[in-house]
C-alpha cells in the first residue's frame, strides 16, 4: 500500500496482504472536515454505477458516524495546508514565549495566541493581579519568578471559575512573569 501521505506508510498496515505494496490508497479520518462529504459522494456515484446497495448504504452510515463524531469532537482542514503550517509555527512560537516566561513578551504572546485562534480573542484570557482575591495576590507575589505552569484550582478570582471554561487559553501575568493557567490540549 502506498498512501498519499508518506507519514502513513508503514504505520497503517494490511496484515492480510490483500492490498499490493505498490497500490495507491487514500485514508480519510473523521476529523477531516471533508471526509463525510467525500464518502457520501462516493456512495452516490457507486449507486449510480450499479454498485451493491448494501455497500453504498454502509458507506453512507459510516459518513453519518463521521458527522456525529465531528459534532462532538470538531473537525479541521487536513494537515498539509498553509494554514496548518502557520498554526504549527505559531504554536512553536507560543511555546518558546511561554518557556521564556518573560513578562515583557506578554503582548507578543497575546498576539501569537490571537493569530493561532484566527484572531478570535474570545479564546484567550489574560488575568492580572486585580482579578485575584486579596489573599491570593500575596501568595502569587511571594512565588519566585521561575517558569511555572499553574493550576486554576490554586487560586480564587473575583469572578466565578465557571466563566473560565469557555476560554481555551488563560494566562496570569504579574509584574515579574506570566504563568499559563490553562492551555490548548
Amino acid at each position: 500500500m502506498q498512501f498519499g501521505r508518506t507519514d502513513y506508510n508503514k504505520r497503517i498496515v494490511d496484515k492480510d496482504g490483500k492490498i499490493p505494496e505498490d497500490e495507491p490508497v487514500f485514508f480519510l479520518r473523521a476529523q477531516d472536515k471533508f471526509a463525510p462529504e467525500l464518502l457520501l459522494t462516493w456512495a452516490m456515484k457507486f449507486r449510480l454505477a450499479g454498485g451493491d446497495p448494501e455497500l453504498a448504504s454502509n458507506a453512507e452510515e459510516h459518513a453519518q458516524k463521521m458527522i456525529n463524531w465531528q459534532s462532538i469532537h470538531g473537525c479541521k482542514v487536513p494537515d498539509f495546508t498553509d494554514q496548518d503550517k502557520l498554526k504549527k509555527l505559531l504554536k512553536e512560537q507560543i511555546n518558546d514565549l511561554l518557556n521564556s516566561g518573560d513578562v515583557s513578551n506578554i503582548r507578543k504572546l497575546q498576539d501569537s495566541i490571537s493569530r493561532y485562534f484566527d484572531s478570535d480573542i474570545d479564546h484567550l484570557l489574560v488575568l492580572m493581579d486585580s482579578d485575584l482575591k486579596d489573599e491570593y495576590r500575596s501568595l502569587v507575589q511571594s512565588m519566585s519568578p521561575t517558569g511555572l505552569t499553574l493550576n486554576l484550582d490554586w487560586f480564587e478570582f473575583e469572578f466565578d471559575k465557571s466563566e473560565l471554561e469557555s476560554f481555551e487559553f488563560i494566562i496570569y501575568a504579574n509584574k515579574y512573569k506570566f504563568y499559563v493557567l490553562k492551555s490548548w490540549k
